[in-house]
């Protein structure tokens, strides 16, 4: 599907497997192989595709935070893909998950793409709480014809 992606080599920004990106197109609506026959276009119409068949596949939920006996998640990639496809039960995760989960595999598909870490303000409806949660979002950024989108 892909030549070789230099964005593999990065330690602290993981990549899938080609049978595990096989995997989570197969588990999409959708017929990529129609669509992109050639590979990915790596294109914002392309982006914008994936992501609408990734949301209405993996949604963002929160039940492994108030349902598991540990109340934890895990960022790490191969759980990621344990819980989103190969377990095949139909979850997506917290934001979190979902966003790194997502990042990850945009990565493998041959996006450039910057995973930050970010936290909400506390000020809600113009309140004055200007103070900020924890590290509670990961958007992921896809950088493509030098323009910035967030994922």
């Amino acid at each position: 599907m892909r030549d070789s992606n230099p964005a593999r080599s990065h330690p602290f920004q993981p990549t899938y497997t080609d049978s595990q990106l096989s995997q989570y197109l197969h588990s999409l609506p959708y017929n990529y192989q129609d669509t992109f026959p050639h590979g990915f276009a790596l294109d914002y119409h392309e982006l914008k595709i994936i992501q609408q068949h990734h949301l209405s596949t993996y949604p963002f939920e929160n039940l492994s935070l108030h349902y598991s006996t540990t109340h934890t998640i895990s960022l790490d990639a191969d759980a990621l893909f344990e819980k989103f496809v190969a377990a095949d039960r139909g979850r997506g995760g917290y934001c979190m998950e979902n966003n790194a989960f997502f990042g990850t595999m945009l990565r493998t598909m041959g996006y450039a793409v910057t995973s930050v870490g970010a936290r909400v303000c506390n000020a809600v409806d113009g309140g004055d709480d200007e103070t900020f949660g924890g590290w509670s979002v990961i958007p992921s950024f896809p950088l493509m014809l030098s323009k910035n989108y967030i994922g």
